[in-house]
């Protein structure tokens, strides 16, 4: 009898403690590893919502620059473009899928730097009315010719841009 109820303590004791011993279940639940989030498209970033985000910045000066075959800007034409670029542009965007660069400045672009990049690129002008000259000469030079004016490919004026306030 007393084998027998030691037995039964040992049972019990065994049921208790594998009973006691059931994994958490939220820790079971946080080990899960979360299924992925479908992948969404990223929206093509157009000319026009980087227009009007240029143009809701205030910046004096826009422009539009493409390559003239509409082809995607490759790392030359990226490179050519900040080449001849001054750095006090205040922001510059790759827009449709890399084919448009859409530049934003407050300060007009160096002598020579329109001339270059119209020579590759087709360039649109998005800039305010008031704006002034593309170019211009800040080494103190009074006496120095802008062509920014008379630059070639232009292929919006400011005096045909409704949206250019």
């Amino acid at each position: 009898m007393a084998f027998g109820r030691r037995w039964l303590i040992v049972l019990a004791a065994a049921v208790l403690a594998f009973s006691a011993c059931t994994p958490n279940q939220r820790i079971i639940e946080s080990s899960r590893t979360p299924e992925p989030a479908p992948a969404k498209a990223t929206p093509v970033n157009t000319v026009e919502s980087e227009l009007e985000a240029m143009q809701n910045a205030d910046f004096t000066y826009i422009l539009v620059f493409r390559r003239r075959d509409a082809a995607v800007m490759d790392a030359a034409d990226k490179s050519f473009i900040n080449a001849n670029l001054p750095p006090d542009i205040n922001r510059k965007s790759l827009s449709e899928g890399g084919r448009a660069v859409v530049i934003g400045s407050n300060f007009p672009l160096l002598p020579g730097s329109i001339e270059k990049l119209t020579d590759r690129f087709v360039m649109e002008d998005h800039s305010k009315p008031e704006a002034g000259p593309l170019e211009e000469d800040r080494s103190g030079n009074r006496n120095a010719a802008s062509n920014a004016n008379k630059a070639r490919n232009v292929i919006v004026n400011r005096a045909e841009n409704p949206k250019a306030k």
